[in-house]
């Protein structure tokens, strides 16, 4: 299994290969505790995350961890123009998704609305989740913010 998704870096030095060998091992090996962990638990199959989506979620959780509490205020980065064209953002993760933790709809003011990313929607929306950042319907005839965030 460790060969299936195996992070690749070349390098001269033994230390990189093996401490880069050391992370790929470690995350084979929570991935086979949580399939153990689910199957224990009576999850369903289809529930369980194959390999490739739990290296993803690590990933991402790693990537999206808490808000750092005293943000540099002297970053260079600050003053850069930021390109107009809009770039759609990717889905979340389903634990991102489901969470039921700090998803408030935000309503922007756009010239043009945005595309609905509920899965079968082809609405258009100026409404925003705070948490996943992307487009989704909230009016009084579609509620697509409630059906992305609920698992029923």
């Amino acid at each position: 299994m460790l060969e299936t998704y195996r992070t690749w870096r070349k390098s001269r030095k033994w230390p990189v290969k093996v401490i880069i060998h050391m992370f790929d091992l470690a995350i084979v090996n929570s991935w086979f505790e949580y399939r153990a962990d689910c199957k224990a638990n009576n999850r369903k199959s289809k529930h369980i995350l194959d390999l490739l989506a739990f290296r993803l979620s690590i990933s991402d959780h790693l990537l999206n961890g808490p808000p750092r509490k005293r943000p540099r205020e002297d970053l260079e980065f600050a003053d850069m123009p930021t390109s107009s064209k809009y770039r759609v953002k990717s889905l979340p993760t389903i634990d991102r998704q489901y969470d039921g933790f700090n998803h408030w709809p935000i309503f922007d003011t756009l010239k043009q609305p945005r595309c609905c990313r509920a899965p079968g929607c082809t609405s258009r929306s100026r409404c925003r989740c705070s948490k996943c950042d992307i487009y989704l319907c909230l009016n009084k005839d579609r509620n697509c913010f409630f059906d992305f965030h609920n698992k029923d």
